[in-house]
C-alpha cells in the first residue's frame, strides 16, 4: 500500500469514527488518536525523512490536508 492510500485511508477511518462518536471524551480520544505525535498519521510524517523531495512536497501536501480535514470534523462535531 503506497503512502498516499495509507493517508486516504486514516481520513476515510477517522471521518467515520468522527462521524459516530456519541460524546465529547470519544471525540477528545480520537483526536489525541489520530493527531498525536504517535498516530499513524505522524507516524507517516516521520517516514517522509526518507523520501526524495519530489515526493516529500506531494506526501506533505496531502498529509497536511488530512491532518486538516481530521482536526475541522473534530472541532465541527465538538461543536454539535
Amino acid at each position: 500500500m503506497s503512502i498516499q492510500e495509507q493517508l486516504l485511508n486514516i481520513e476515510t477511518e477517522a471521518v467515520a469514527k468522527i462521524n459516530a462518536a456519541l460524546t465529547q471524551v470519544e471525540l477528545n480520544d480520537l483526536r489525541a488518536f489520530y493527531m498525536g505525535k504517535k498516530s499513524p498519521l505522524g507516524e507517516i510524517m516521520k517516514s517522509m525523512a526518507t523520501l526524495s523531495i519530489e515526493d516529500k512536497k506531494i506526501i506533505g501536501k496531502l498529509a497536511n490536508e488530512v491532518k486538516v480535514k481530521i482536526n475541522d470534523y473534530n472541532i465541527l462535531y465538538i461543536n454539535l
